[in-house]
Formats: structure tokens, C-alpha cells, sequence
């Protein structure tokens, strides 16, 4: 822990940072900070940065300039604090909420300057916007995407009847809508397997124009059980064996083919696999844009030869049965 000295005058207190070693990956920075008897640790990590690619700029900025010898011996303290207001904001109000009232205290002791209650918070960012995850339980279940608090999550449904019934599909954290896929039913190993499928994927660090489902985080309870993954949403119009029309026009058609092509190559060169490769796990989304989702590892023999699923090989046989459905309508 770097000690911190000639703080400005604010509302907390910095009491320190940590920073990840050069070899460290992802790379990480921690900060500790102390307002009004509470103890408050915030993580931000390199790979906390979903679809924000302004954000994880500035975290990197931040991090050279605490990692720079130069600026250590110099400015060190004015990086910290250029940090801590940056990583501070999205935490300000939550933290002062949850402060003593010093006021309502008619003696401060060192008791209560030693023993005041401390959190553990994870800072990252979605859609450019800062997204803060507070976590004060256990070990998160996946070291790339944010562990989210069933509280947290705010369940999304045009049928208000029927909410506590219907398997969720649609959740909101913070305002933003994520898709959901339930994972409750799941042992723990089959769900740290599916979270993994998309860390790998996270791994590639694909461009936009490679469509494919992405993770945003993990819905855990208190016990750390996992209940669920969040993903970034897909505008969609429907899967593929839906959309397509006998009058779909020729230039869509094209379209979409070029599209499925360059995101499966774009998976393979990055050892990745699509899996179960099937129209319905094709999605048309609002602007006429073709997506791979699904991502499992079993087949529908319709459209892969048995014992070829989860494999390139059979990731090929689907693709090539998915262009002649394109082009004809036809199923194989």
C-alpha cells in the first residue's frame, strides 16, 4: 500500500492505493478511502470495461500515472487524487449515505476511528457510462465481468401478472437493460462452465463488427451462488428461421451471409467456437444486422453431424447449411 500525504481538503479521505504489477493481467488498481468512520475499498480492473472503450482510456491514463516512477516522486499525490475523484463519483452518494453522523455523536473516539465498519467495492464501466458493483460477500464468480446483487437487478416484464412466474429474460441495473438468461436450475459447475464460454469470448477483444453475444455480468446471491448471466441486449427482430421471408430481398440475403461469415472466421482464428449452429441461433436484429448467439455446446442433427458439435469442423457444416437456408429457404 502506497501511503498518501497532503490531502486536499474533501469530503473523504484517501488512505491509500494498490497497483498491479506490469506482468499482472488484467491490470488492477485499488484505492482506499475513509469517510466518516467508514472504511470503503474500490477495485477498478482493465477488464471491468464493457463496450467503453472512453472509460478504460482514462483508467489506463490513471494507471500510468500512478505506475510512473517520474510522476511518483513528483506529482504522485496529484495522480492520486485525479484518480480518486474519477473513481469517487460514482460512489460519493451511496458512501455518504451510509456514513456516521457526526453530529448525532456527541464523542469521537478511537474506537470509532479504528473499528468503523469497512466495504469492498468493484468499479467498472458499461456502455461508456461508470458502473459501480458493491461487493461485501465471497469471492465473485467470474475474475471478467462484474458480480451483480440479486438487489441489484431490477426485473423487466410486459406482463406485471404473471413477474414473479415467467423465467426473467429482461433485466435493468442502474437503468440499463441487459438480457438474462437463468441459470438457477444449474449445478455450479455447469454454470461456471457456461460463464466461462463467454470469458473466452470476452478474451478475443472482438470488434464491433464481430455480432456476437457478449456478458455483461453475474448475478450471484449472498452465498455466492450463481443465478444468472447478464448480456449486453441485441435490438432483436427475431431468429433467423422467423425473419427470413420467400420475399426477403436478395441484398439482405447477402448481407447476412457476408456478416455470419466474417464472425464465425473471426471466432476461429481466436480458437473459439460457436457450437450449436442453427438459424435459431441466428438473430436479426433492428437495422438489419445478423448475430450469433447460443453459444452451447449441443447440436441439432438437422444442421451438424453428430459428434461434431462444439468443434470448428462443425461450426463449418452449420454455416454452410445456414447460407443454403439463406439463399433458398430450404432446411437440410
Amino acid at each position: 500500500m502506497t501511503p498518501v500525504t497532503g490531502q486536499p481538503n474533501r469530503q473523504y479521505a484517501v488512505r491509500g492505493y494498490s497497483i498491479s504489477h506490469a506482468a499482472d493481467i488484467p491490470a488492477w488498481i485499488t484505492l482506499k478511502i475513509r469517510l466518516n468512520g467508514r472504511h470503503f475499498s474500490i477495485t477498478v480492473k482493465e477488464s471491468g470495461f464493457i463496450n467503453s472503450n472512453n472509460r478504460k482510456t482514462e483508467f489506463c491514463e490513471h494507471f500510468s500515472a500512478l505506475d510512473n516512477e517520474e510522476e511518483k516522486k513528483h506529482i504522485g499525490t496529484a495522480a492520486v487524487n485525479e484518480f480518486a475523484n474519477w473513481a469517487m463519483k460514482p460512489f460519493l452518494a451511496s458512501f455518504t449515505d451510509s456514513a456516521i453522523d457526526r453530529l448525532a455523536v456527541s464523542k469521537i473516539t478511537l474506537r470509532d476511528f479504528y473499528r468503523g465498519p469497512s466495504y469492498e467495492c468493484t468499479l467498472g464501466a458499461v456502455d461508456d457510462c461508470l458502473d459501480r458493483v458493491s461487493i461485501d460477500y465471497g469471492a465473485p464468480a467470474s475474475t471478467m465481468f462484474l458480480s451483480v446483487r440479486l438487489s441489484d437487478i431490477e426485473v423487466v416484464s410486459d406482463n406485471p401478472e404473471t413477474i414473479l412466474d415467467d423465467t426473467p429474460t429482461v433485466v435493468r441495473v442502474g437503468g440499463i437493460r441487459y438480457m438474462y438468461e437463468d441459470l438457477d436450475a444449474a449445478s455450479d459447475k455447469v454454470s461456471r462452465q457456461r460463464i466461462a464460454v463467454f470469458e473466452d469470448l470476452a478474451a478475443g477483444y472482438f470488434g464491433p463488427d464481430v455480432r456476437i453475444l457478449r456478458a455483461a455480468g453475474i448475478a450471484q446471491n449472498k452465498d455466492q451462488d450463481i443465478k444468472g448471466i447478464l448480456f449486453h441486449p441485441i435490438r432483436r427482430v427475431g431468429p433467423l428461421d422467423r425473419v427470413l421471408m420467400p420475399g426477403t430481398a436478395p441484398e439482405f440475403r447477402k448481407r447476412w451471409i457476408e456478416q455470419l461469415e466474417y464472425t464465425l472466421s473471426a471466432l476461429h482464428e481466436n480458437r473459439s467456437v460457436w457450437g450449436n449452429a442453427k438459424p435459431s441461433n441466428v438473430v436479426i436484429d433492428v437495422h438489419g444486422d445478423a448475430w450469433l448467439v447460443g453459444f452451447e455446446k449441443d447440436y441439432t442433427g438437422a444442421w451438424i453431424a453428430e459428434g461434431y458439435a462444439g468443434t470448428m469442423t462443425g461450426d463449418a457444416m452449420g454455416m454452410e447449411n445456414i447460407i443454403h437456408f439463406i439463399n433458398t429457404g430450404e432446411c437440410p
